[in-house]
């Protein structure tokens, strides 16, 4: 025998299968029981291990002779839960129903979870032949084991959430960062040219200037036409068209469309009507007379076709880019600015708001960007938080200024400790467990549910 060899010893005994259980439940504990109890000693054997090399029990190599204790379950119920945890093999039937019930009804929430998980568990006791009390009881403490890992889950997910401010996770400035990446990763995905923004300032910068000022979104909008007229103009050899009566070339009637855009769009009211004229009208003629032109320069279609997809490429940046604008795009505090998640979603969930983005951004990618910043939740809902920043001093720096109080000062110690306490997330909230890890969670739970029985 090899040094490296493993020895598992055969002679260890395990539970034989319960009597009065139906022919498919001894045929199934015939087939599962070996491989549950060859995946339990290597589980007991790796939950041993880290302790044994920590205290130099057992040296840091593989293959060691194991000792017979390796393979018999851990004393403590910590180490048992673990290693029932980490054995993939259901060692009953019921165990097996409530397993396939949960993992199967996973992605369809919590009480689904819950209910297959119990179903499953009462399913697999008829299988085994167990009466219908004893089948109704299991049902119901394994519901009841599931229930409990998916309150822990809920609880951790809040916690995350409830968390100060800090660099590395959870809180409010972190959330309201995640949303703004979010943001900015489906701008520059439908609109390359404003690629790039992934913090609030970014957005923010990006949103500020005017057209004539480098950087700024309007600048790199105006930049990505220009340089596509620049290409159509080589296509149709930048022969003039009739534009309102007059000669122009693509860049001279772009300009045009661009100083008359500048006032269709404003909100100014006033301008809109400049000079006694339908500013978005003439927007709109101007528009037509060019595509007709395009159309006669270039019979192919090839120029009018780069036109339309610079011109769809331009009306999604600026409906992107006009919320931003908005004065309550982004919340300011004295040392941070966050991005204003309800009122983007606001937007989104608005009728006005929908039907404005949806023509410049089209149905997919205002799909795309509703179901981002709403979590897959309902429009019209909206994230309800603290006015405050979410920093560890504002809740003290609020009982300061609000002069004190008893009420204020019980709840001065956990809005310290959890400034967030109070705030509530549309859709899927963040920092919620995926719905594998909380199956995964939902598993150790029932582990430590069998490990009571």
């Amino acid at each position: 025998m090899a040094d490296g060899d493993v020895i598992w010893d055969d002679e260890v005994q395990w539970d034989e299968p319960a009597s009065g259980k139906s022919g498919i439940g001894q045929a199934y504990e015939s087939y599962a029981r070996p491989l549950y109890e060859a995946a339990q000693r290597a589980a007991n054997n790796l939950v041993r291990a880290p302790y044994e090399i920590l205290t130099g029990q057992r040296p840091l190599i593989t293959g060691v002779q194991a000792p017979p204790e390796y393979q018999t379950p851990p004393e403590s119920p910590l180490g048992q839960i673990v290693a029932g945890a980490i054995n993939p093999v259901p060692p009953t039937l019921p165990a097996a129903g409530a397993t396939l019930g949960m993992w199967g009804l996973g992605p369809f929430g919590p009480l689904a979870r819950i209910g297959g998980a119990a179903l499953g568990a009462g399913f697999g006791a008829e299988l085994e032949g167990q009466p219908f009390e004893e089948q109704v009881g299991e049902a119901g403490k394994t519901g009841t084991a599931v229930g409990i890992g998916e309150a822990i889950g809920a609880g951790l997910s809040k916690l995350a959430r409830s968390l100060p401010n800090n660099p590395l996770f959870g809180g409010k400035a972190n959330i309201a960062a995640q949303d703004a990446a979010k943001y900015g990763s489906e701008m520059g995905e439908n609109v390359p040219a404003l690629a790039g923004a992934r913090t609030a300032e970014d957005l923010r910068l990006l949103a500020a200037g005017s057209r004539d000022v480098p950087g700024s979104g309007l600048y790199k909008l105006g930049e990505m036409k220009a340089q596509a007229v620049r290409q159509i103009e080589g296509i149709t050899g930048n022969a003039p068209f009739t534009v309102q009566g007059q000669n122009m070339t693509l860049q001279e009637a772009n300009d045009l469309l661009s100083e008359i855009g500048a006032r269709a769009f404003s909100r100014n009211p006033l301008d809109r009507t400049f000079n006694g004229i339908d500013q978005r009208r003439l927007y709109g003629d101007v528009l037509n007379d060019i595509k007709q032109g395009l159309t006669t320069t270039d019979p192919s279609g090839v120029a009018l076709s780069q036109f339309e997809r610079v011109q769809a490429l331009y009306q999604a940046g600026r409906g992107y880019l006009d919320p931003l604008k908005n004065p309550q795009a982004f919340r300011s505090y004295e040392d941070q600015i966050q991005f204003n998640t309800p009122f983007f979603q606001k937007i989104l969930g608005s009728p006005r708001g929908e039907a404005s983005l949806r023509k410049k951004l089209g149905d997919a990618e205002f799909e795309r960007l509703r179901d981002a910043l709403l979590r897959g939740g309902a429009p019209g809902t909206t994230d309800v938080l603290p006015r405050w920043a979410g920093n560890i001093s504002d809740p003290v720096a609020q009982l300061f200024r609000s002069g004190g109080g008893a009420t204020t000062g019980l709840l001065a110690l956990p809005r310290t400790l959890l400034p967030n306490l109070g705030g509530g997330y549309a859709g899927r909230a963040p920092y919620s467990l995926s719905p594998g890890g909380q199956a995964t969670l939902n598993t150790i739970g029932l582990d430590l549910f069998n490990l009571g029985r």
